[in-house]
């Protein structure tokens, strides 16, 4: 069986039953919802003569379950035993077993008679049971010969295979040339062609390093080369703009390293090197960026840790002695809650019983956050249940209140019931905001309803409706009285269309078979007229045309509208009949041209020029010094009507953009910007204007922003937030609720009709009266918007634009939507070297987004700064094969993947130490890379998977790993028709925090801990299986610790049939 592994683990609990055939293999698995056994999930899988599984069967949990029916998948295998067909899902009747030819009979009417409800594998002709080509689910792809190909080569000493030998000589320096090339036959090479035809390189050497990447645009070569020293360790990565200019400074990550090979500084394309000091335990102790080189008084930042290795104290001093004018800003504590006896914790929400504190023991249960430029802290308690789960969080504000959250769980450890309590004091008065969720699941354990309580007024916020196939077809608002959402998907799951009385958008993928590129969006906002994008993209992915329409309602039919029904007027009850097309061009948005490192040249966008009037109103060319801008020139004549949204040139001169140390956007003279300041978080503390305006964030030291404060002329506006309450001149404004807000002046609900980002196209009130449209560029300019209520736009993020700022806030950055950039460098820049730390969404603004600003999967701890999401962790020193190898030849599964689980190794202590920080990391690239992940597993006839995903962990790797696995099993529950048949296992080498960790329901998680290891100990995690490390007793935390267990790796006994946990 095909199989990833993923080093992250996950438990889920099942039970065997008594047999539902006496003439088949199978394993039968019931999990238990309720507490008496009343309500469960079954799941049987059957398995052939040789031991291996051919067939799910998840019992009711098609469509109504009174109606008895089941989803069935289908795994074949070849003549050689390898894994062949993957069928989809097939929705079938009340039988426990459907015989094979049934199944493929019946699946095609699944998926619109598509023929091929199923993926299909490619293999070489060799022993080595290589994939040569990966065809998905769809006839069109098949016919179109649409798969990811594979080709194994050897490098030349001509195009494209050839490679420049770079080296690092004894005193670190970078040796080498674009003359000199590595000997025909040194490297081995892997091509791969994507279903978009996209062709890339990857090239590596003999010890296991890849030497280079190279991505082709039709004959260019974008290439990035990884070089190391003789030891192995990374020392630069040269992007692709550096093989046009030779510039270390501009186009480089550099790394140095001290003798335990340890890094001790670091230097990003643009940015000044960061400085590292480790103590004996090689645990980070002082480091010290750019900006704090360059202060006055140069600073550091310091970090305290416990006899456990856990972050007890963080902050900054101005050498390196902690002693030495400490400041402190976050103080965390673990195990126990003696600290709410001390200042700020008065306020009785913080007591607890004896009892209640026991359930601290291994946790993180509290800290004190300082705020920068307020001498106010965050008191902040956190409170468990005896299962480890969060129960109350209490925490102080701004507005000289408290912010209480109370959960209660179902059986099932999801959500129950969310009570929040914000209190706060206006013009002197003690005042308070209470509001309540309650969630109902439905019989697979899915969200089915969601009510909403404000103080004493309870609504459902919304009700959700799933196919036949778990996919979610209706999600209805405040009751259906105010939207009624539809959507739709094609054989792959992707979204095809949303259709509501009040938002209409279809999706078109490709104009034959691609790989998931959006080639057209038609859609439709409340009374206005239809509009189109159509797409196209270069060989890199990058977008490069977004064709804008107007077009006129239709009185029939339209299959390139693809809206089933006619139009009506949601008004008058007429059908809207105008002419077929109004207008080309009106938003049309262009890059012309990009660099090698994705960044935005030249760009085109049209708009608005008057009443009646569209035309070119951007015709930008920018101007660069290294990946960070230098000026912006506007070719266009023509400004857009009612000042909508357009650059503003408003000077012509070189440095109109500046950066500080840190690659921090200072300066923007377009937007008359003379100086902009941040925190030791690079989070914007003070913006300020040449007329003397200024913006004022004010944030904690965790990075939460709480207020912003606007003084633009002789108009001061503050707006402050807590949790989800939003507060505007100390009076309470807004609270955000999951579905969109309640204005708190009325108390009345509104509600976000959103597109396939998030972005918010519509706003409605409870009766479905439309109060806000907003329409937008790819690259998130809002192009037309009525009735302007409210700020959250573009990805469903803050737009500031007072004073013509123009900001989204993403919390880790801001983003510059106008020139399509970011202000500041990713946080998470060396997951992409590739691309420019500025660039958006990898200029694939169509089909990615940006949460945050920032198979077998291998999810490593800490390391040195260099080893992280790369095979180099996994190296042994005193074994052969590495551990990564030789988990994958245990399996029997070649495929992986990488990911840092320490989100930067000792570079990210700043953050890293919490738990909760890896596990949410964890989860946003686990939401960013499922459907990636799922869409590339190899499936039966019937397009179920069957292959096993198997996440491997090691240290802090435990947390992320079960961040990222929250998401996958929340995308298989969304999706359980296009996650059939997938198994899910997680191993958990050392796991880091243990004791604060619990095995996500639905995976086999199986934890390997020595007692003796003194940095993360043998707590176990909370059901995970505790596996025998026998003899461990000079047994430590390193991974090398483990490698003897490797043979005797279990097997995940839980597969997901139909959305539901089955023991295999």
């Amino acid at each position: 069986m095909k199989r990833f592994s993923i080093f992250l683990l996950f438990l889920i609990v099942g039970c065997a039953l008594n047999a539902q055939d006496d003439y088949r293999n199978y394993v039968l698995s019931r999990t238990m919802l309720n507490g008496t056994g009343t309500s469960y999930l079954d799941n049987i899988t059957y398995y052939d003569g040789l031991g291996r599984p051919f067939q799910t069967v998840q019992k009711a949990v098609s469509g109504d379950k009174s109606l008895n029916k089941n989803l069935v998948t289908l795994q074949e295998y070849d003549a050689a035993g390898r894994e062949w067909n993957s069928w989809l899902p097939t929705f079938a009747g009340s039988s426990d077993y459907l015989a094979p030819a049934s199944i493929k009979s019946s699946a095609p009417g699944n998926y619109d008679n598509d023929s091929r409800p199923y993926s299909q594998p490619v293999y070489e002709a060799s022993p080595l049971n290589r994939l040569t080509a990966q065809y998905g689910p769809g006839v069109a792809w098949y016919n179109a010969g649409r798969s990811v190909k594979t080709e194994y080569l050897l490098n030349t000493n001509a195009s494209p295979l050839k490679c420049i030998k770079y080296g690092v000589n004894s005193t670190g320096g970078l040796t080498g040339d674009p003359t000199t090339f590595y000997t025909s036959g040194e490297l081995s090479v892997v091509k791969t062609t994507d279903e978009d035809l996209n062709v890339s390189y990857s090239f590596t050497d003999k010890q296991g390093h890849t030497v280079l990447t190279r991505q082709m645009n039709n004959s260019e070569e974008h290439d990035t080369y990884y070089i190391y020293n003789d030891k192995g360790n990374l020392c630069f990565v040269l992007q692709p703009k550096y093989q046009e200019s030779v510039d270390l400074g501009k186009y480089a990550f550099q790394y140095e390293y001290d003798a335990c090979g340890r890094c001790t500084k670091k230097k990003l394309p643009g940015a000044d090197f960061v400085e590292y000091t480790y103590n004996a335990a090689d645990q980070l102790v002082f480091s010290q960026d750019g900006n704090q080189r360059v202060q006055a008084t140069k600073k550091w930042t310091y970090y305290l840790y416990d006899k456990f290795g856990r972050l007890t104290e963080q902050g900054e001093c101005t050498n390196k002695s902690a002693t030495s004018s400490p400041v402190v800003y976050i103080h965390n504590y673990y195990d126990g809650y003696g600290f709410i006896n001390g200042t700020g914790f008065t306020d009785s929400n913080y007591k607890l019983t004896e009892a209640q504190k026991a359930y601290g023991k291994g946790y993180q249960t509290g800290s004190v956050i300082s705020i920068f430029g307020d001498s106010k802290k965050i008191y902040l308690m956190y409170q468990y249940d005896i299962q480890g789960r969060v129960v109350k969080t209490v925490q102080n504000n701004l507005l000289d209140g408290l912010d209480v959250t109370e959960t209660t769980y179902t059986f099932s450890s999801n959500p129950q019931t969310v009570v929040h309590k914000n209190t706060y004091k206006e013009n002197g008065t003690q005042k308070s905001i209470t509001e309540t969720y309650t969630y109902t699941y439905d019989y697979a354990d899915r969200i089915s309803k969601v009510e909403h309580k404000l103080n004493d007024t309870k609504v459902v916020l919304s009700e959700n409706t799933y196919n036949k196939l778990g996919q979610l077809v209706n999600k209805s608002l405040h009751g259906a009285s105010a939207d009624i959402m539809g959507y739709a998907y094609n054989i792959r799951s992707w979204l095809t269309r949303i259709e509501s009385p009040n938002l209409i958008l279809k999706l078109n993928y490709g104009y034959s078979a691609g790989g998931g590129n959006i080639a057209s969006m038609f859609w439709k906002s409340g009374e206005e007229g239809r509009q189109k994008y159509t797409f196209t993209y270069d060989g890199l992915g990058r977008m490069l045309n977004a064709d804008h329409l107007i077009l006129g309602q239709q009185d029939d039919d339209d299959d390139d509208w693809g809206v089933t029904t006619k139009l009506m007027s949601t008004r008058t009850g007429r059908q809207i009949e105008e002419t077929p097309l109004a207008r080309e061009n009106a938003f049309t948005e262009r890059v012309k041209k990009y660099d090698k490192n994705g960044n935005i040249l030249e760009l085109v966008r049209y708009g608005q020029t008057g009443a009646n009037s569209y035309g070119v109103i951007d015709n930008l060319t920018m101007t660069l010094t290294g990946n960070q801008l230098n000026r912006v020139d506007d070719a266009s004549t023509a400004s857009a009507y009612g000042g909508g949204f357009e650059f503003k040139d408003a000077v012509k001169q070189d440095n109109e953009y500046a950066y500080d140390a840190n690659g921090n956007l200072t300066q923007d003279l377009n937007k008359g910007i003379e100086d902009i300041q941040y925190n030791c978080l690079n989070l914007p503390r003070l913006v300020k204007f040449k007329d003397q305006s200024t913006i004022t964030y004010t944030y904690a030291a965790d990075g939460t922003k709480l207020c912003v404060e606007h003084k633009i002329g002789n108009s001061t506006t503050r707006t402050t937030y807590c949790s989800n309450v939003i507060y505007e001149g100390g009076t309470a404004k807004c609270l955000l609720t999951e579905e969109g807000y309640v204005s708190l002046d009325d108390r009345e609900y509104h509600y976000y009709l959103k597109d396939h980002q998030g972005n918010n196209r519509v706003l409605v009130n409870k009766n479905g009266g439309v109060e806000e449209i907003n329409h937008y560029y790819p690259f998130g300019g809002v192009f037309a918007s009525e009735e302007n209520v409210q700020p959250y736009k573009y990805n469903g993020k803050e737009l500031d634009a007072k004073k013509g700022l123009n900001w989204y806030d993403y919390g880790e950055r801001m983003y510059d939507a106008v020139l399509g950039r970011w202000n500041n460098i990713d946080p998470m820049a060396e997951k992409y070297y590739s691309i420019s730390p500025y660039a958006y969404c990898s200029s694939n603004p169509v089909n990615a987004i940006d949460y945050q600003g920032k198979l077998v999967i291998f999810i490593n701890g800490l390391h040195n700064g260099f080893e992280g999401a790369d095979p180099d962790y996994w190296k042994m020193k005193n074994h052969s094969p590495n551990f990564d190898q030789a988990v994958m030849d245990h399996f029997k599964d070649w495929n992986s993947r990488y990911y840092d689980g320490s989100l930067g190794g000792i570079f990210g202590l700043s953050y890293n130490m919490q738990i909760s920080t890896r596990f949410d990391f964890g989860y946003i690239t686990g939401l960013r890379d499922v459907k990636d992940i799922i869409s590339k597993l190899a499936r039966d006839s019937k397009g179920n998977i069957i292959e096993t995903i198997k996440i491997i962990s090691h240290s802090m790797g435990g947390a992320y790993a079960k961040g990222f696995l929250k998401a996958v099993m929340e995308y298989i529950q969304k999706h359980p028709e296009e996650c059939n048949g997938i198994n899910l296992a997680e191993y958990d080498f050392a796991p880091y925090q243990p004791g604060s960790q619990t095995a996500i329901e639905g995976v086999d998680t199986y934890q390997y801990s020595h007692k003796k290891d003194n940095i993360a100990g043998n707590t176990p995690i909370r059901d995970a299986k505790q596996m025998d490390t026998y003899s461990d007793e000079k047994r430590r935390h390193s991974i090398e610790d483990f490698f003897d267990y490797i043979k005797a790796l279990p097997e995940g006994s839980y597969k997901i049939e139909d959305g539901k946990i089955v023991k295999l």
